[in-house]
């Protein structure tokens, strides 16, 4: 039977003592990012268990391969000024580009 969407958990376990971190997910961003490097590098990242009917997958990455972040929340000026930039970039792409066109005629 396939889990419901609330049932599929995604589980990152570890502890002080082993060099492994033991990831259970369903998720399939993280499942293709860890394939990846499980591909591009067995030894750091292996695949234990893999039950595609329900899409459940089980990885062991080594600690210096993983890592994960906490962030603080943006205040709103900064979330203000990273909209500024991306429109500023997103401008002078479009300037870049209308100039570009002028040139090939």
């Amino acid at each position: 039977m396939y889990p419901t969407k609330k049932n599929r958990e995604s589980t990152i376990s570890f502890n002080e003592r082993d060099d492994r971190v033991e990831v259970i997910t369903y998720n399939t961003s993280l499942i293709k990012r860890l394939t990846e490097l499980h591909n591009n590098h067995p030894d750091c990242c292996e695949l234990t268990c893999a039950d595609t009917e329900i899409g459940r997958y089980e990885f062991s990455v080594s600690k210096h391969n993983f890592t994960f972040r906490i962030m603080n929340p943006y205040t709103k000026e900064r979330r203000t000024a990273i909209l500024w930039k991306r429109a500023f970039i997103i401008a002078r792409l479009i300037a870049v580009n209308a100039m570009s066109l002028h040139l090939d005629l």
